[in-house]
């Protein structure tokens, strides 16, 4: 009895070092300047699951849904759709997405085209890649993250890293910056609390013109 006790607290120890999260239903509302987001996660049955997010704000305004299923580790994105209005319908990204597992082929509607991409076994959109980094980053020592990222109806690399200047600043302590790779002048970066699931409190969009920081509300 006491050689497992002892045991049990040598595992609560090591666990405490470690960076926990468990995928579970959310709703989550971010707020900017001129513009809300509403984020949620809802388990449908079993391990299938969808997320949704909805966002009005001045320059855009966007409605999308991700249905996925989550097995060993990995999410396994069934089939999801983004519409997005930009600048008061000025400009549309309208898409649709689904993957034929048994035939490894993604279906796709872009706007007005249509066309399937063949030798695809899993890909990720913007909702299902934040999730998976934060399942990765829980379980992998390697600071770097790749994945193969689907829009517009062409697969395409995105790489997630963090800041050089971070792990000497305070913010560490409880913080997990994570900034795409990018050889252009557009930043995307997400925060990521340690303590509360990996919970995204910040997420930082820039580029020509415009720079829009998201931060969850203190109600979330």
């Amino acid at each position: 009895m006491v050689k497992n006790i002892l045991i049990s607290a040598v595992i609560v120890v090591f666990n405490q070092n470690l960076l926990a999260f468990e995928l579970s239903s959310y709703s989550n509302l971010y707020k900017t300047k001129n513009g809300v987001v509403l984020e949620t996660l809802e388990n449908l049955e079993g391990n299938k699951w969808v997320i949704r997010s909805n966002a009005k704000h001045s320059l855009f305004q966007l409605e999308q849904e991700t249905y996925f299923e989550y097995s060993e580790g990995e999410i396994i994105l069934i089939e999801g759709f983004r519409y997005m209005s930009i600048l008061g319908g000025l400009r549309k990204d309208n898409q649709s997405y689904k993957l034929d597992r048994v035939n490894k082929v993604i279906e796709y509607n872009f706007n007005r085209n249509r066309g399937k991409v063949k030798g695809i076994k899993n890909f990720y959109d913007n909702l299902t890649m934040q999730l998976q980094m934060k399942i990765d980053i829980s379980s992998k020592e390697s600071n770097k993250l790749k994945y193969d990222y689907f829009d517009k109806g062409k697969l395409k690399s995105k790489e997630f890293i963090q800041p050089k200047n971070h792990s000497s600043s305070s913010l560490s302590e409880t913080i997990i910056r994570l900034r795409e790779k990018r050889d252009d002048t557009r930043l995307f970066e997400i925060w990521l609390d340690k303590n509360i699931n990996l919970k995204t409190v910040k997420v930082i969009q820039s580029g020509p013109g415009f720079k829009i920081n998201w931060i969850l509300d203190s109600k979330s």
